[in-house]
């Protein structure tokens, strides 16, 4: 951008120093009002970054919630079953995956309540010749049986309790 200046401004040394001063000026202010403008352009356009969201702090009773919530986890790896080589009754890294013994949707929430859940690895679990693989009826059997013979003896119960809540008797 180039200024003209008056031909007053040359007739005095001052006059040309303040000249100079009010061009300075005079520059700055439009650098900053275009910098004012690209600004406010930008803020009334499309921005592709999407805007930090506010996340509010969990109050007590979500708090409280969650607290419960992890507890009945940890409650829900009770375990009544017998010990044995082909699963586990804790949770460990080969024995990972959490299996209840009568698994269907009416008897799975029993199943946990009574402690019928055991420890399964991977394969046993899902793979082909796992309780829930094509081929895993005979280990699906197995559990079944040692299921509930643990829950007639940790209860006491007969085998018509057995079938009254579990629907079959499997001995």
């Amino acid at each position: 951008m180039s200024y003209l200046a008056p031909t007053k401004a040359l007739d005095n040394p001052t006059n040309i120093h303040k000249y100079m001063i009010s061009i300075i000026i005079t520059k700055k202010y439009l650098e900053i009002k275009r910098c004012e403008m690209v600004v406010k352009d930008l803020s009334k356009s499309f921005n592709p970054c999407p805007k930090s969201k506010v996340v509010a702090k969990d109050s007590k009773k979500e708090v409280l919630k969650e607290i419960k919530k992890q507890k009945k986890e940890l409650e829900s790896d009770f375990c009544i079953m017998p010990k044995s080589t082909k699963y586990s009754t804790v949770r460990t890294k080969k024995y990972s995956e959490r299996h209840e013994v009568f698994f269907s949707k009416a008897y799975r929430m029993k199943s946990i309540k009574d402690g019928l859940i055991l420890f399964l690895t991977e394969e046993d679990h899902r793979g082909t010749n796992g309780v829930h693989g094509k081929n895993g009826d005979k280990l699906n059997r197995y559990l079944k049986k040692k299921g509930q013979e643990a829950w007639m003896k940790y209860y006491k119960k007969t085998k018509e309790e057995f079938r009254k809540r579990y629907g079959k008797n499997y001995i």
